[in-house]
């Protein structure tokens, strides 16, 4: 799942950050994965981050509302995305670049096309 958020379009330092050090942790972290990811935590605030959702009283999210979610935020990343091509393209065609142009309109017709299934 972490292979499919694009970190740049996080607007959130501690969330980029927190999503690295998930990606980093052993799959074999499960039952551990917030001690695992706390020893290897040196920013504070990250650490009460983390320590704030750990300890939270909330009730267990479930399967299909997880993937609800992830499917939201990939599909605003889509969407950033999608925005910050056209803006290429469009200074691409101010400047005459066919090439480029044809470039970034495949880009933009591939991210349409592949946003993953969850």
């Amino acid at each position: 799942i972490l292979a499919h958020v694009d970190r740049e379009l996080l607007e959130s330092a501690l969330v980029r950050e927190l999503l690295e050090r998930l990606g980093e942790l052993p799959e074999t972290a499960d039952g551990d994965a917030v001690r695992a990811l706390l020893e290897g935590l040196d920013d504070p605030a990250l650490v009460q981050m983390v320590a704030r959702l750990s300890l939270g009283e909330r009730p267990q999210p479930s399967e299909s509302g997880t993937r609800a979610q992830l499917r939201l935020l990939l599909e605003q990343q889509a969407r950033r995305r999608a925005r910050r091509l056209q803006e290429a393209i469009r200074e691409a065609e101010a400047r005459g670049d066919t090439d480029e142009i044809e470039r970034l309109q495949a880009e933009k017709m591939r991210l349409r096309r592949d946003i993953p299934e969850i």
